[in-house]
């Protein structure tokens, strides 16, 4: 799944229309990475809207933390878990050091920024506006992490697996990665995701 934004217009778009033999596994990766880096930008724009007034719309930002969970988790980081660096694993890459080690600890460490978030949110919904400043740090410390792991993976992961990976390997990792979208991101959920971003977007990036 593939979302696209220009000028306030979000479109899904299987990856599949592409000619397998002209795709890799992870460039169906790379452009979910598109996507997340556009959800960063509406988060690093609502970090600043928070901090320049004295309240804002909290259910913008728990939308964002919804498409967190559905897009980036469900879907996302587990066809690089449980299929991309399972199979680099089995060809010969350490479980325990090197990248996909590091990778999949910055996996949890935005698990952790997400659960303060969510935290902090909570606490400022009941009235505890001191949660404020926690709310736009955990944004932050987020976007960055993401970010920068976003880098590692495009720059230094996803070069490496090309490298590594057979033709034959490739074409079964993408397999893999499609039938899981298939199985765990319904039409529903791509639709919900397809509108949540198409509000944020417009609203945020203009």
């Amino acid at each position: 799944m593939q979302l696209k934004h220009k000028r306030g217009v979000i479109n899904i778009k299987h990856k599949t229309t592409i000619k397998l033999k002209t795709m890799k596994a992870t460039d169906l990766l790379r452009a979910e990475h598109e996507n997340i880096k556009l959800l960063l930008r509406i988060m690093d724009r609502i970090s600043l809207h928070i901090e320049k007034k004295d309240s804002f719309e909290i259910a913008d930002l728990e939308k964002c933390i919804k498409i967190i969970k559905i897009y980036a988790g469900e879907n996302h980081l587990r066809k690089e878990e449980d299929i991309l660096f399972a199979t680099l694993i089995k060809s010969g890459f350490h479980k325990n050091q090197g990248p996909v080690a590091v990778l999949r600890h910055e996996h949890e460490v935005a698990k952790e920024y997400v659960n303060d978030l969510i935290e902090s949110i909570e606490y400022y919904k009941s009235g505890d506006n001191l949660y404020k400043e926690d709310i736009i740090s955990n944004i932050r410390a987020y976007v960055k992490l993401i970010g920068e792991h976003i880098n590692k993976e495009k720059n230094i992961l996803f070069m490496m697996a090309d490298q590594k990976l057979t033709d034959e390997e490739q074409d079964i990792t993408l397999k893999a990665l499609e039938n899981m979208e298939k199985e765990n991101f319904s039409n529903e959920k791509s639709i919900e995701i397809q509108e949540l971003i198409k509000q944020l977007g417009i609203k945020y990036l203009g």
